[in-house]
């Protein structure tokens, strides 16, 4: 894989849950969580997939759920595995994390680390975040 297939990855993410989804393999699991959580969460369905990161491919700014745009900035690996080091950046958000977001553009990094079979489909996925430069725009760090 390569920083081409990355930033695919990262624009599927932003743009359209359904390509993202293709990226996939049949069988899968991808595991989410911040640098903050104790715990992540796994998903290992397409419609748990689908379900999950739809809200990152939204486009209607007024439905509370932003507009959000990840940008891959840096890929470590080869054909079989990598990471993925990405930028977001969230407008129009209603809340996040639970706190209110309105007004604020709020930028983040992070990674994934990917595993792909021999057809270049994700079949691992892990992915940590650091909320911090989110939380700092928001006056409460």
């Amino acid at each position: 894989m390569t920083i081409d297939f990355a930033q695919a990855w990262a624009n599927a993410l932003s743009t359209d849950v359904d390509e993202l989804v293709s990226l996939y393999a049949d069988e899968f699991v991808v595991e989410l969580g911040s640098y903050a959580d104790s715990v992540g969460h796994a998903i290992i369905t397409p419609d748990a997939l689908r379900r999950e990161l739809a809200r990152f491919s939204n486009t209607d700014l007024h439905n509370g759920d932003g507009i959000h745009v990840f940008e891959a900035t840096n890929y470590e690996g080869h054909e079989r595995h990598g990471i993925i080091q990405w930028t977001w950046s969230g407008q129009h958000l209603e809340t996040f994390r639970g706190l209110p977001a309105e007004g604020h553009k709020l930028t983040t990094v992070g990674q994934t680390f990917q595993q792909y079979d021999v057809r270049g489909k994700i079949v691992r996925e892990t992915t940590y975040w650091a909320d911090l430069h989110a939380l700092k725009t928001l006056g409460v760090v």
